[in-house]
């Protein structure tokens, strides 16, 4: 939980080091890759989280909050379709997230629906 702590503190690059490290000691072990995504994300470095992120995602498909992570990644980057795609991923695992709500409003103006919207 070092690496926890690191990304708490906003000391990053500490945290990509120690992360880089559990990697290579277990390269199946889908936290570190997210932790190494978030602080690869924190550090405005969008294409070396989002590949960490994709990895969590390739050891761990129902890690709804690697979804919500790449979802916000995505948009940052102009990528809306993508974007698009991991909020409802994320929404599908984890109903009622307030970030991937949040991204989904901001993308397409409006909640996701949970069931089709009845027609006015």
């Amino acid at each position: 939980r070092i690496a926890d702590a690191m990304v708490a503190k906003s000391d990053y690059d500490a945290a990509i080091r120690h992360l880089t490290e559990a990697i290579a000691l277990k390269p199946g072990n889908a936290n570190a890759y997210f932790l190494r995504g978030l602080a690869y994300g924190r550090k405005g470095l969008s294409d070396q989280a989002i590949a960490d992120l994709t990895r969590t995602l390739e050891l761990t498909p129902d890690y709804a909050d690697a979804y919500e992570l790449r979802g916000n990644l995505y948009e940052s980057i102009g990528k809306k379709d993508k974007a698009i795609a991991d909020y409802r991923e994320a929404l599908s695992l984890k109903p009622g997230s307030q970030r991937a709500t949040e991204g989904m409003k901001r993308l397409t103006g409006a909640a996701p629906q949970s069931a089709p919207a009845a027609s006015h």
